[in-house]
């Protein structure tokens, strides 16, 4: 271990170099994130090699690629910063009203339009010097969870992701099934059979090819043995809606996403011995952000919306 003189001597604003060259791969690009310019950056990272006693990145046709060794520090920085980062929130919870940083929250797709507005509306007024981001929960996500640059993620449970992320189930999520008004499943004289969807396309609100296990009504058709047809898998709302009207695909929902569907589209109730399994809607978090102030303060306050939400649409 270190000690208190050779500690003195090091150069801790290089290590938040480190880790935004670790996320952006591109010295450029971390200039930029930075605000310094692209040579300081270059002799920022020519003293880190030699700190290290390590080519920390070698150049690559898709950026910088981080040797072995800088994998091995990148994954103990986000500990670090957060640690750092808990010290200086100091007493963020008792003077919340003043608070101006960020509150940073990604949102599932098919979950984005019931929780966007409320959750900007409710950060807005508890905390009104702060900057609200949601965001969609995309490609970097995970990634973004890891780096400390979203604070909580709202997502579906279980799901497949990463050990370095904690997922906290909040309450259950009811799917539906949704098409055009004027689609044939809506004119049958009983409720719609597994079969009766099967006979349909599918139209996914999803980020393509972001999960690696199948949609709940993709497993559920397969249960069944059927094998489903998904013409359209996109985290466009815009998009899936707009060829929802226009096809006889159908598309699953969660059942609090009915009142924010377009005026041309309907619930299709469906027959109740279609088995689907219901998830859960959980946060997901960091182990290393688990003892932030500000993260568990964020992360109550959005399972009180999330838990509001549900009430209102039960």
């Amino acid at each position: 271990m270190l000690n208190e003189q050779q500690l003195l001597k090091k150069d801790f604003n290089l290590l938040m170099l480190l880790k935004i060259l670790g996320e952006e791969k591109n010295t450029s690009k971390a200039a930029q994130r930075m605000f310094v310019t692209q040579s300081t950056v270059s002799k920022g990272v020519k003293k880190l090699r030699q700190e290290f006693n390590d080519e920390l990145f070698t150049r690559h046709k898709d950026g910088l690629m981080p040797t072995d060794y800088c994998n091995e520090l990148l994954e103990k920085l986000p500990c670090v910063f957060n640690a750092l980062s808990s010290i200086y929130e100091g007493k963020v919870i008792d003077d919340i009203e003043n608070y101006s940083g960020n509150i940073s929250i990604a949102v599932n797709t098919m979950l984005f339009n019931p929780f966007a507005v409320r959750t900007v509306k409710h950060f807005n007024k508890i905390a009104p010097n702060a900057t609200v981001e949601v965001k969609n929960w995309g490609w970097q996500t995970e990634k973004d969870l890891i780096n400390g640059n979203i604070n909580i993620g709202i997502n579906y449970f279980p799901l497949k992701i990463s050990k370095e992320i904690l997922s906290k189930p909040i309450c259950d999520i009811p799917r539906q099934i949704c098409a055009r008004k004027s689609h044939p499943l809506l004119s049958l004289n009983r409720l719609p059979k597994i079969e009766d969807l099967a006979a349909y396309p599918f139209i996914l609100m999803d980020l393509p090819n972001y999960s690696n296990h199948r949609t709940f009504i993709e497993q559920t058709l397969i249960d069944a043995n059927y094998t489903p047809k998904v013409i359209l898998r996109s985290d466009n709302s815009y998009l899936c809606s707009e060829i929802l009207k226009e096809t006889d695909a159908i598309m699953p929902v969660a059942s609090i996403s009915e009142s924010f569907l377009d005026s041309e589209l309907s619930i299709i109730e469906r027959d109740p011995n279609i088995k689907i399994a219901e998830n859960q809607i959980a946060l997901h978090y960091t182990l290393t952000s688990k003892g932030s102030v500000l993260t568990n303060w964020i992360a109550k306050e959005v399972e009180k919306i999330v838990k509001d939400i549900f009430t209102a649409n039960k």
